[in-house]
Formats: structure tokens, C-alpha cells, sequence
């Protein structure tokens, strides 16, 4: 798999991996976005390990709930550079799954929206490999 993270990114459960990477360092700054499409790099607060961190949002147009769909891949400070200085597309990330682990989760309501209500997320979180799709409209629009 590869010689990434330490054991509190990229080892055991992938809930407490997930928590860890998403508190990550740095401001996060947006390497590449639109409407409901997120592409982020954050560091693991204990190795500085880079992750890609992928964000997708399944808008429901209906009255269910909508999802995110989120990905941290780890990336090397090479990779990471050429994610952020343009050289290279995120769309690009997705054949680097081929070779290495990362994080997956899916997180919504679970019950359609109502504005007098707060319901709180579900946020489901795997371990995944293989070559990914990086989609910017993940509903087929483009």
C-alpha cells in the first residue's frame, strides 16, 4: 500500500482515522470548487501526512435528504504540490486509489429536511482501495 500516515491517519478503525485527518492542519485552503464540489489538502496533526480531501454533495431534489460524499486520499508532498499549483487536475486523483488506502464516508440526515427540527448526521466511514471516479457533478450534469 504504500508508506503513508501514522496510526492515528491511516491505521485501525476508520471512524477515529477519519476524526483525526478531518481536524487536520493548516487552513484548508481550496484547491478546486464549484457548486456542491470541494477539493481540499489537509495534514494529519500528528505526522503531517498530506491528504487529498475530496467533497461531493448529492443534492436531493425532492424531500429526501441529501448527501456528501467525501474522500481523504493520501498524497505525497510531490502529488500534493502538483494538486496545488494547478500542474496537475483532481480529476486526475482518482488512479492513485489503485495503489493505496483511503478514507470514504457518506454522511446525511436520514429523514427529509424540516426547518423546526435539528437532526443530526449520519456519517458512515470505510476503508477503500482502487481507482475512484472524481467527478465535479456527480449527477451526470457535466
Amino acid at each position: 500500500m504504500g508508506d503513508f500516515g501514522c496510526g492515528a491517519c491511516f491505521e485501525g478503525e476508520p471512524k477515529a482515522a477519519w476524526d483525526h485527518v478531518s481536524h487536520g492542519q493548516g487552513a484548508w485552503p481550496k484547491i478546486a470548487g464549484d457548486y456542491a464540489f470541494e477539493v481540499r489538502v489537509t495534514r494529519c496533526p500528528t505526522c503531517a501526512q498530506a491528504f487529498l480531501f475530496i467533497q461531493n454533495e448529492g443534492i436531493s431534489w425532492s424531500d429526501s435528504p441529501s448527501t456528501w460524499y467525501e474522500t481523504a486520499l493520501p498524497v505525497t508532498a510531490a502529488e500534493a504540490a502538483g494538486f496545488t499549483d494547478g500542474g496537475v487536475s483532481v480529476r486526475e486523483a482518482g488512479a492513485l486509489g489503485a495503489g493505496r488506502r483511503r478514507l470514504e464516508s457518506v454522511e446525511n440526515t436520514g429523514t427529509h429536511w424540516e426547518p423546526a427540527l435539528v437532526t443530526p448526521y449520519n456519517r458512515e466511514v470505510t476503508w477503500a482501495t482502487g481507482e475512484f471516479t472524481v467527478q465535479r457533478d456527480i449527477w451526470g450534469h457535466g
